[in-house]
């Protein structure tokens, strides 16, 4: 039997954590206007999709999602968490992966095999973005909150709007941050790499 993509969905309040365990899956986050928390998984399957499968669970305050639980004899291909704007509860991903963000969450914790991008974090907003695989890049698009971003000799791309706070260790990798800063707000570790500094403030 050849294997077909299987998609699972489940629609959860926001009073939720989602923590994300993506195993090899690409991971995407969106933002948007919406009254819950969306959560879509695409996996390969060799059969009909059991009735309870463990790749998406409820534990207490926490929606688990395991991207590495064989619950449909297949590999997961993606994961889609949609939730509301300006969502306050700590949203944690760790995937092989790469991982995409869109729209303003309040409270991120992001680690990938590969790249990160965040299109936007807004004021009154924490972000952490790492990746452990040496090479994997960042791209941040407008950051006006607090983001801590750590990578293993990957580029890393900010467009900074005043943020609270903006801590950059890349360890060896290049740095390019354009925008407007307080020096005070922004500081580098000392194994950054060729730095690109463009303040216009």
């Amino acid at each position: 039997m050849l294997p077909f993509l299987q998609r699972g969905q489940l629609v959860v309040q926001p009073t939720y954590e989602p923590f994300v365990s993506g195993g090899r899956a690409p991971v995407t986050i969106v933002a948007e206007v919406r009254e819950d928390i969306q959560v879509l998984v695409t996996a390969l399957s060799f059969g009909r999709m059991p009735k309870e499968t463990r790749l998406i669970r409820v534990n207490g305050e926490r929606l688990n999602i395991e991207g590495d639980s064989p619950g449909w004899g297949g590999p997961v291909m993606g994961i889609t968490i949609r939730v509301p704007v300006g969502f306050d509860k700590l949203l944690w991903v760790h995937t092989r992966g790469m991982i995409i963000a869109f729209g303003p969450v309040r409270n991120m914790s992001l680690t990938a095999g590969r790249s990160i991008e965040v299109e936007e974090i807004t004021s009154a907003s924490s972000a952490y973005l790492s990746t452990y695989r040496a090479g994997s890049s960042f791209k941040v698009g407008k950051t006006s909150g607090e983001l801590r971003v750590h990578t293993l000799g990957g580029r890393v791309r900010i467009m900074a709007d005043a943020p609270q706070l903006l801590r950059i260790d890349s360890w060896g990798g290049a740095v390019r941050l354009c925008g407007t800063w307080k020096e005070k707000a922004v500081k580098f570790g000392s194994n950054c790499g060729e730095k690109t500094l463009r303040n216009s403030a």
